[in-house]
């Protein structure tokens, strides 16, 4: 895979089929919003907390793990993002630094874009403003609701969330299971690893979810529900 795929307008990007923006911005703005498509390979690192951020990027394809980064690389997985996604949109409200890091689950293409570049698109492009808010609440939504399950969840309520958050179908149709660890999974339920791998047997042994190699199926949709809300 190159790792620069290209540096062009948005217009003549040759990765235009598969951008969610396309039909949300104009044949000018188009035209004068110069940007660059990096390929990033599996496991590297796209943005670091802490670092500066003086671009934003969009998510074309791929899976990436958003996380933060706690003592003794104990880390919390905050959101797993997709094609059509941001990363580094604090850059555009004036905080020029990242409060998270991110890495990529698979092979990932991601378009980088100035901040000025997205200023001009948000003033020049009511539509594109408009679901860039959309997306940005979304986002702002899910991260209060991952703080509750964090803060008042016991470990099964927080594994049946971890769970029924990766049953979605954008997550199902890339199976993304395939390419997510174990760890990867505690640290997106927000415990530890031991803790994680006993829950799943109690789970399975219940007839709650079925796990074949890394994937898992889940058989009982109702109970896990249950014991998510009661979590």
């Amino acid at each position: 895979m190159n790792r620069l795929s290209d540096t062009s307008n948005c217009l003549n990007c040759k990765h235009i089929e598969i951008c969610k923006m396309e039909s949300l911005i104009d044949k000018t703005s188009m035209e004068s919003i110069h940007t660059t498509r990096v390929n990033y390979l599996r496991g590297e690192t796209l943005c670091k907390e802490g670092g500066f951020s003086s671009c934003v990027k969009y998510i074309l394809d791929g899976y990436v793990k958003v996380f933060v980064e706690g003592p003794d690389k104990k880390n919390i997985i905050v959101k797993i993002q997709k094609g059509g996604d941001f990363l580094g949109m604090s850059a555009v409200c004036g905080d020029a630094t990242y409060f998270y890091s991110a890495s990529a689950i698979t092979d990932t293409l991601v378009c980088s874009i100035d901040r000025d570049s997205i200023v001009e698109l948000l003033v020049a492009n009511g539509d594109f403003a408009l679901e860039l808010t959309k997306w940005y609440c979304e986002s702002y939504g899910k991260m209060f609701k991952k703080l509750k399950t964090i803060g008042f969840k016991n470990l099964h309520g927080r594994m049946a969330d971890a769970i029924l958050y990766l049953d979605r179908e954008e997550y199902k149709a890339g199976n993304i299971y395939k390419y997510l660890s174990r760890t990867d999974l505690a640290e997106l339920a927000g415990m530890p690893m031991e803790s994680a791998v006993r829950v799943l047997s109690e789970f399975s042994e219940s007839s709650i979810i079925n796990i074949s190699g890394k994937d898992i199926i889940i058989l009982d949709h109702n109970l896990l529900n249950k014991i998510s809300r009661g979590g």
